[in-house]
């Protein structure tokens, strides 16, 4: 175990205080204790007793020598001589560091008789070397994880994150979750289940934000091929787009809409559509009396006409506590194959593949006239984007749109 030369304290807050600036004291403890760095494809420990990596879905593999990693940073481990993870060097792929051989982040793990601490120094371009977070995971007296608590605290932000873990027969059953910043506590739990080998089947994450949502699943032997897969979900958001546009030609038959947009988070997990029309423009134009053009490309929360995929209108803003927690994917076949396709692994997180499956969805709608034709269908442009802004919208429309259509949004959009 590393000797800090130092007692650490029992809070994570009040760790983070005492190990703020004493980066060079515990890098120089902690590489004293390695005996050997190994690479990894990517997260390869978490003192947790369950966790799947954000950004692979997937834990890591070792490897015998460095391989680019296109999700982040390439991991680097050392481990003591007893085979723990003491340091965690994450090396170049970042917006605050320049080049792709610098460090990113640095991580050392200390372990202690009842709790595993680990300590997130972040290299940045402009701010140096700073711990932004700290970590804690306790132990019961045969070693099992009962408790984590992960604490973030960079340029004002601090958010605390707290996990209770519930075992039966020896086995993690439920994680009791809560969230604080300084806009108050959010509370989700996670539940798990095996399968006949006691290997982990899924995780079913429950939330006040997200609703109900499949985390995890163990891969299934007999599993659609990517390219079914593909196909299979395409064919669902086809479906789902135009039941959109049916229900939206419904409740307003008068609207005369100019674009139709699927909208997807920025990770890529889930999607909605949204119509533009010049009659839900009218407010904002009254409101603020700007030029209308200067209006219409706002963005897709500024009175476009927006829909869950199962034709459910979401409403409009301001909303009320109960509408801020309805899951965006309720009720929805193209979402549950979506969510199906990362908990297995056969998407992961910023791949592109979402974007991928709107743009296809999109040209079967056109083809098969939803948007109109004619006349009527330069009247209305098409794209993906995401819940941030319109900036995918303007650079998908090009490969969806005729040259006119593509030439006005350009110029309104100036």
């Amino acid at each position: 175990m590393p000797a800090l030369g130092f007692e650490l304290a029992s809070s994570a807050e009040e760790i983070m205080s005492q190990c703020l600036d004493r980066f060079d004291e515990i890098k120089q403890a902690c590489d004293a204790a390695v005996t050997e760095w190994r690479w990894s494809s990517a997260v390869m420990f978490d003192p947790r007793p369950w966790h799947v990596p954000y950004w692979t879905r997937e834990k890591g593999k070792w490897l015998a020598k460095r391989r680019r990693d296109k999700y982040g940073g390439d991991h680097l481990y050392g481990l003591d001589a007893d085979g723990r993870v003491i340091a965690l060097r994450i090396i170049g792929r970042s917006d605050t560091v320049d080049g792709d051989e610098l460090l990113v982040r640095e991580d050392f793990f200390v372990y202690l008789p009842s709790r595993i601490v680990e300590l997130y120094y972040v290299h940045d371009l402009h701010y140096g070397v700073g711990l932004t977070s700290v970590s804690t995971t306790r132990l019961d007296d045969g070693g099992l994880p009962i408790s984590y608590v992960y604490r973030h605290d960079s340029h004002s932000v601090a958010k605390e994150t707290q996990e209770t873990y519930v075992y039966e027969e020896d086995r993690l059953a439920s994680t009791e979750i809560a969230i604080t910043t300084k806009f108050g506590t959010q509370t989700a739990k996670h539940t798990y289940s095996y399968d006949q080998n006691g290997d982990m089947l899924r995780i079913i994450a429950e939330s006040q934000m997200g609703g109900r949502v499949l985390v995890y699943q163990k891969p299934s032997p007999d599993r659609l091929s990517k390219p079914a897969l593909i196909e299979k979900a395409t064919a669902e958001l086809v479906d789902a787009g135009r039941e959109c546009i049916n229900a939206f030609r419904a409740e307003f038959p008068d609207d005369h809409w100019y674009a139709f947009a699927f909208v997807a988070s920025c990770e890529g997990t889930s999607v909605y559509c949204a119509i533009a029309t010049e009659e839900g423009m009218d407010p904002l134009v009254e409101l603020y009396a700007p030029p209308r053009e200067s209006v219409r490309w706002m963005g897709v929360e500024d009175g476009w006409r927006r829909y869950l995929l199962n034709g459910k209108r979401i409403p409009e803003p301001p909303l009320s506590r109960e509408q801020m927690m309805a899951p965006i994917d309720e009720d929805c076949t193209f979402n549950r194959t979506l969510n199906a396709a990362f908990a297995e692994v056969a998407f992961r997180i910023f791949d592109g593949n979402t974007q991928k499956l709107c743009i296809a969805a999109l040209k079967r709608l056109d083809a098969a006239g939803d948007f109109g034709t004619g006349v009527d269908r330069d009247k209305i442009a098409i794209g993906y984007t995401t819940m941030e802004d319109l900036s995918d919208f303007e650079r998908t429309m090009k490969k969806l749109n005729p040259p006119a259509v593509v030439s006005r949004v350009r110029r309104e959009m100036k």
